[in-house]
């Protein structure tokens, strides 16, 4: 992978604060990598096996955090919103617990109880998505692909940082003044979970 296209996408971040990974709209990765947006899977693009190193670099860089948030795509967040993503994350507000069924719910206590669950499944997406938990792709013991599904004071012990306290209300707005800034910029229809 060229040196450039890591740093433009990381010149990005640092710019918007947010990045998805694709979309035909936003700015995304896969459209920084490719030259322009993919519609649908990106897997079978020439530039493919780049845009793969690429979502790996990003995901393990240490001023990136990936999370579900825009759209329910894997977005990734630069270090300066990590505060702002934390609070939301830590909320437990109705938004969040009211769409929680009961398969989802055992979940969320499992995972706060022990921490760090390696799950799948569609309760494991919906506590990602309602951000109810941080989730990194994992694979079992079994060679399954899960997801490592982890409390978020867990997600900030394994960062080894500290982060300025925001409060929750004040942290979605910021979130939500930056996606609207992008999706008018962008003409984007980008969404967020407690919208």
């Amino acid at each position: 992978m060229p040196v450039e296209t890591l740093d433009e996408l990381l010149a990005t971040l640092d710019r918007e604060g947010l990045l998805v990974n694709n979309d035909v709209r936003l700015p995304s990765v896969v459209a920084i990598v490719a030259g322009g947006p993919i519609r649908g899977s990106w897997w079978g693009h020439p530039k493919g096996p780049e845009i793969y190193a690429v979502l790996k670099r990003l995901s393990e860089h240490p001023d990136i955090l990936s999370t579900k948030l825009i759209s329910g795509k894997e977005t990734f967040a630069h270090r300066r919103l990590w505060p702002e993503i934390y609070a939301i994350g830590r909320e437990r507000a109705t938004w969040q617990t009211d769409r929680l069924d009961a398969e989802s719910r055992r979940l969320l206590a499992r995972v706060d109880a022990e921490g760090t669950v390696l799950a799948s499944g569609a309760p494991a997406a919906l506590l990602e998505h309602l951000l109810l938990v941080h989730g990194e792709s994992a694979t079992g013991n079994d060679g399954i692909p899960r997801t490592k599904l982890r409390t978020w004071k867990a997600w900030l012990e394994s960062e080894g940082c500290e982060l300025e306290e925001v409060e929750p209300l004040e942290a979605r707005d910021v979130v939500t003044d930056i996606v609207e800034s992008l999706n008018d910029d962008y003409r984007g229809r980008a969404k967020l979970p407690w919208k």
